[in-house]
């Protein structure tokens, strides 16, 4: 567990390490170049899971001593889970989830969010699990493309009692928010890092005023890459 700079969160717990591309959003990641510097710090957890130069190996490390560490936080937190890989990553065990449900489950004066771009799997894993409360699960989605694709899976989650919540970003093209009425939360953001692609103010109004207009709590974190308004 650590203290987070996400202004939306106050602590983040990550049982595990690691990940793969799944879309375009994944390319630049942020964890991707926190894992490596990690790794060069020594870090057992992250050595095997990027390379050299900082790209995922495709190895996941499960970190079971971290999967008590809610027991420990005395005040409620408002915790992001696995910030640092894909909770719902096809190589991680369904026991291993479970367990970390189960932790929640317990510890439900805490707050938590998860965040994934596989809903699907989400989905399938916890469709028989009773909704919690304290727990909110969450979608990254970057465009129209993979908003559409992902949406099903978040709707059928809160149509079994589950909280949603929506990442959208990083943003890199806008998105049609038309059937995403069921979601409780949206945080936006830009893409960040020397890699950074644009991003329009278009996007970000129109996520905002979605939300506005249907009471949907928004949060915009930040502003990605611009380009020379001849460009556009």
């Amino acid at each position: 567990m650590a203290k987070t700079k996400i202004e939306y969160g106050e602590r983040t717990w990550n049982p595990l390490a690691g990940c793969t591309i799944v879309s375009e959003g994944c390319v630049n990641c942020w964890a991707k170049a926190m894992a490596k510097r990690l790794r060069a710090m020594g870090r057992p957890e992250y050595q095997d899971v990027v390379n050299d130069i900082g790209q995922w190996t495709g190895t996941i490390t499960l970190i079971p001593e971290r999967l008590n560490e809610p027991f420990s936080w005395r005040t409620p937190q408002h915790v992001l889970v696995e910030y640092m890989g894909d909770l719902f990553h096809e190589k991680v065990e369904d026991k291993y989830i479970h367990q970390i449900f189960n932790v929640m489950r317990v510890n439900d004066k805490h707050t938590y969010q998860v965040l994934t771009k596989r809903p699907e799997r989400m989905f399938r894993l916890l469709r028989d699990r009773p909704p919690q409360p304290s727990v909110y699960l969450g979608v990254s989605i970057e465009n129209n493309k993979r908003a559409v694709e992902r949406r099903v899976w978040m709707k059928y989650l809160h149509d079994l009692g589950w909280n949603t919540w929506v990442s959208y970003g990083p943003a890199l093209g806008p998105v049609e928010w038309e059937g995403w009425e069921f979601i409780q939360q949206l945080v936006c953001e830009g893409e960040s890092g020397p890699k950074a692609r644009p991003m329009h103010p278009n996007w970000v109004r129109s996520a905002r005023d979605f939300c506005q207009w249907r009471g949907i709590k928004f949060f915009f974190k930040q502003w990605g890459e611009f380009v020379p308004i001849s460009h556009l």
